[in-house]
């Protein structure tokens, strides 16, 4: 009467295994959009391979704020130029609140991985209140207005 269901539990978390993260983070903001980014990768032979697929436009965003928390000073630049060309200035503390923010979201496979992160980047822990809810802490600092 009723058609089987597929029962099985899928993650949401994107498949990016064997993606170059600073490939990925280059052709967005050259680019401009994750979906012609998608494309690029895959005229360049940028396969999953795992699964044998392209990238989709979320494995690349994934994979590129990966790039953006692990290689701050790096993609800084280019993050900026790109900003400036939509007409928009951030100053040092919204810098430092955006890679805090984008650690927190993407470096989130586990709380330790996370810390790690923190540890080197020592800098970031007066952020504390952007990352204290989701992994259980106690902030020591609040947002400035």
């Amino acid at each position: 009467m009723f058609k089987q269901e597929d029962r099985t539990v899928r993650s949401i978390v994107p498949r990016t295994h064997g993606m170059n993260e600073k490939m990925a983070f280059t052709a967005w903001m050259e680019l401009g959009s994750l979906p012609r980014a998608a494309l690029y990768l895959e005229k360049k032979g940028q396969y999953n391979k795992r699964t044998g697929k392209p990238f989709s436009p979320f494995a690349i965003r994934h994979a590129a704020c990966r790039y953006i928390a692990l290689n701050h000073e790096e993609a800084k630049p280019m993050l900026l130029q790109v900003w400036r060309e939509a007409g928009t200035e951030i100053s040092t503390d919204e810098w430092n609140r955006f890679v805090v923010d984008i650690a927190a979201e993407y470096l989130s496979s586990s709380k330790a991985r996370f810390m790690r992160w923190l540890e080197a980047n020592a800098w970031a822990q007066q952020y504390d209140y952007i990352y204290a809810d989701k992994y259980g802490l106690t902030p020591r600092n609040s947002p400035s207005v």
